[in-house]
C-alpha cells in the first residue's frame, strides 16, 4: 500500500495497523514503528515507554488468565477424581467404569485432551492424595497438572511435596520437573 491514514488503532508485536484512506482497508503502517510524520508532536522515547507499559499489562493479564484456567482445571480434575471414588465406594463399581467414562468423555469432548483412562486414574489418585490435606490443596492449583503428576509420583510425603511445589512456583516455566526430582 502506498499511503496509509494517520490514525493508529492497533499495535501488535511492533506492527502498527491503520486505516488506509486510499484503498479503504486496514493495513500495516510500519513493521518497524510509526513513521515520523504520524508521530509529529510525540517524543519517540515517551511513546516507546508507553508501548512497553501496554505490552507489560497485556502479558500480566495473559499470565493471570492462564493461572485462573490452571486453577479451574486442577479443581475440575480433583472433582472428577472425587466423583469416581464416591461412585466406586457407594455402588461397588470397578475398573471398567473408568474405561467406559474415558470413552464417553472423549466422544463428547473430542477435541479436548485429558480424559484418557490413565488420566482419569490420575484424577482419582490426585483426589485421594490431597482430599484431607488443607495445606497442600491451595498450592496444587498454582502449578500445572503435569507438574502435579510428577510430584505426586516422585514425592513420598507431604513435606517433600510442599517443598517441590514451592520450588516449582519459583522456577522458570519450562523447567523440567522430572529432571529436578531424579
Amino acid at each position: 500500500m502506498r499511503s496509509l491514514g494517520k490514525k493508529v488503532f492497533l499495535c501488535y508485536e511492533g506492527i502498527f495497523w491503520g486505516y488506509d484512506t486510499i484503498f479503504g482497508g486496514v493495513g500495516i503502517l510500519s513493521s518497524k514503528g510509526v513513521s515520523e510524520k504520524s508521530m509529529k508532536g510525540i517524543r519517540k522515547s515517551e511513546y516507546q515507554t508507553f508501548v512497553k507499559e501496554i505490552k507489560e499489562k497485556i502479558r500480566q493479564s495473559q499470565f493471570k488468565a492462564m493461572q485462573a484456567v490452571n486453577r479451574e482445571l486442577i479443581s475440575l480434575y480433583s472433582e472428577i477424581g472425587q466423583m469416581i471414588v464416591e461412585k466406586q465406594e457407594a455402588l461397588g463399581w470397578g475398573k471398567s467404569v473408568v474405561e467406559n467414562l474415558s470413552k464417553d468423555l472423549q466422544n463428547e469432548f473430542s477435541g479436548a485432551k485429558g480424559y484418557s483412562v490413565q488420566n482419569l486414574w490420575y484424577m482419582r489418585q490426585f483426589y485421594l492424595e490431597y482430599k484431607d490435606n488443607k495445606k497442600l490443596q491451595p498450592l496444587v492449583g498454582e502449578i500445572s497438572w503435569s507438574k502435579n503428576l510428577v510430584i505426586m509420583g516422585k514425592c513420598k510425603d507431604d513435606f517433600e511435596r510442599e517443598f517441590y511445589i514451592q520450588m516449582i512456583k519459583r522456577w522458570r516455566r519450562n523447567t523440567d520437573t522430572r529432571q529436578v526430582l531424579q
